[in-house]
């Protein structure tokens, strides 16, 4: 899935979780795209802002929690591919990680999606953060293109898999058991 090519894009979803609620903006620049959102939560408040290039590689995420503003993750990109927490220091152990995703958010699986361009399985080395922990580990993901927005999701680490459904855009529409929408901006 490719987004419209659009000098400036201006997304609104609400996404329910299972146990939280999101409100969410996706806008394009020139330089690349902006997602991010507020998250409540059972026993969270957290608001987050991802950055990416035109071709959907992950620059830099923050996540902060609104509640305790001293409970924060930034990490960045650099052009050497290499990750960096907020001080600038490599984070080593997530070398060759090539996405992201966020327990908490179903934002993170579109960016993987908008990679999938020639409807073949791909395999990913993934940054794995837990909410409201704000802790990362490494997994491995596969994602499965079965057509009409609809992909097979696996995360081979937590033995776990999901059929998500895309709109036009690439953002999920349906995570099921998940991350369902509530309402669509466009």
């Amino acid at each position: 899935m490719e987004i419209p090519a659009l000098n400036t894009l201006n997304l609104f979803r609400i996404w329910k979780g299972k146990q939280s609620l999101e409100v969410f903006t996706l806008q394009q620049h020139n330089y690349g795209f902006i997602g991010g959102g507020l998250i409540h939560g059972n026993d969270f408040n957290i608001r987050y802002k991802i950055h990416t290039d035109l071709s959907w590689r992950i620059l830099q995420v923050t996540i902060e929690e609104v509640d305790r503003p001293w409970l924060s993750l930034k990490i960045s990109r650099g052009m050497d591919d290499l990750w960096y927490n907020k001080f600038g220091l490599e984070l080593t152990a997530l070398a060759g990680c090539q996405e992201l995703d966020i327990s908490v958010m179903p934002f993170t699986n579109s960016i993987t999606i908008q990679k999938i361009t020639s409807g073949v399985q791909r395999t990913f080395k993934a940054i794995y953060i837990r909410v409201p922990e704000f802790d990362f580990k490494v997994v491995e993901q596969v994602y499965t293109p079965l057509g009409l927005g609809r992909f097979k999701y696996e995360n081979l680490t937590h033995k776990f898999s999901a059929e998500l459904l895309v709109d036009e855009f690439g953002l999920i529409v349906d995570y099921p058991g998940q991350f369902g929408t509530l309402s669509i901006k466009q």
